[in-house]
């Protein structure tokens, strides 16, 4: 895929939002949530964990694609809130 453009959102200290923009199709962008480490290197996250309800359970890919701003938009908050339920299940696991 070769990518006009690429913006990164730092979510928190662990995860990104990542969103890409083809050369070929400049009105559509894809977006992943990121999760960079560098003991096992950069890990896309599955869109099936964190937007279930927008992709379903069977959803196989990492990336959504051929989104819109109001998309991208909706999206972000989903990324959000699994970040947020992510950093909550660590807080109370290390509170145990």
């Amino acid at each position: 895929m070769d990518l006009a453009s690429n913006v990164k959102i730092v979510l928190n200290e662990r995860f990104l939002f990542s969103i890409s923009q083809e050369v070929d199709k400049k009105n559509l962008v894809e977006v992943a949530l990121v999760e960079p480490s560098r003991h096992i290197g950069t890990r896309l996250v599955p869109c099936s964990k964190w937007a279930t309800y927008w992709v379903g359970e069977d959803y196989n890919d990492d990336v959504i694609r051929f989104l819109d701003a109001h998309d991208v938009g909706d999206l972000l908050q989903m990324a959000r809130e699994y970040v947020y339920l992510k950093e909550q299940e660590e807080h109370e696991a290390a509170n145990v």
